[in-house]
């Protein structure tokens, strides 16, 4: 996305200013003995200023691009999942900090996932803890021990597994930045890998604007310059 902007560019001009004219307080002109009513002049003090001007160019803006194993100025928001939108929590153009919750897609079936993980180590954890008693009067077989236990660990990775699956239905800014373009919406149903948006860096940005060559004169380096989007 190439973000077409205005840019005012402050030209600063260093001038005297003038407070004005007023009030009666002039001695009358004289000439050749008669007298002649001239023009009442008062001269306030003259005071230096600041005064500033514009220049207006219109450009683009955009991110700066990764170069000498520095990373770009932006990253691409995939979807780590397939699956249907269910919320989108951002706008575009819209600053946003790291961590910030950006889509949500659609938890039904990994939030079943997850009960029934739990359910299945709950049960797992349940026949091991009487193993263990059964162990402790030789009422069970090494073998039978064993195989309890590791059917406890196997409901533990899942239940593991399951979470993380949830999480990823998640998906939350890697970066502070800008929301670029949006490209999903709530209730599509997307695959995953498929960008949905880009966040842009507001450090790394790079702006490129033409200026009228009458006004090229009055561009210098460091000068401040304002940026409408």
């Amino acid at each position: 996305m190439n973000k077409i902007i205005c840019l005012c560019i402050a030209a600063v001009y260093i001038g005297s200013v003038f407070n004005g004219c007023a009030g009666d307080q002039s001695k009358p002109i004289e000439t050749g003995g008669s007298q002649d009513k001239g023009i009442a002049v008062t001269v306030d003090t003259v005071k230096r200023a600041t005064l500033q001007g514009y220049i207006v160019a219109y450009g683009t803006v955009q991110p700066e691009p990764g170069s000498n194993g520095v990373a770009p100025g932006s990253v691409r928001i995939t979807a780590p999942v397939t699956g249907v939108i269910a919320s989108v929590n951002c706008s575009e153009y819209q600053y946003i900090g790291e961590g910030r919750t950006l889509f949500v897609f659609d938890t039904t079936v990994a939030d079943a996932a997850v009960r029934e993980a739990r359910n299945a180590l709950a049960t797992a954890e349940k026949a091991f803890n009487r193993q263990k008693q059964m162990k402790e009067i030789d009422a069970t077989s090494e073998k039978q021990f064993f195989e309890v236990q590791k059917q406890v660990e196997a409901a533990r990775s899942a239940l593991a597994a399951a979470e993380r699956d949830r999480a990823l239905h998640d998906v939350k800014a890697p970066i502070s930045g800008v929301v670029g373009d949006i490209a999903v919406r709530i209730g599509e149903t997307v695959n995953t890998a498929y960008v949905m948006a880009s966040i842009w860096s507001r450090n790394r940005l790079i702006v490129t604007a033409k200026v009228p060559g009458s006004e090229i004169g009055a561009v210098t380096t460091d000068q401040p310059v304002i940026v409408y989007a």
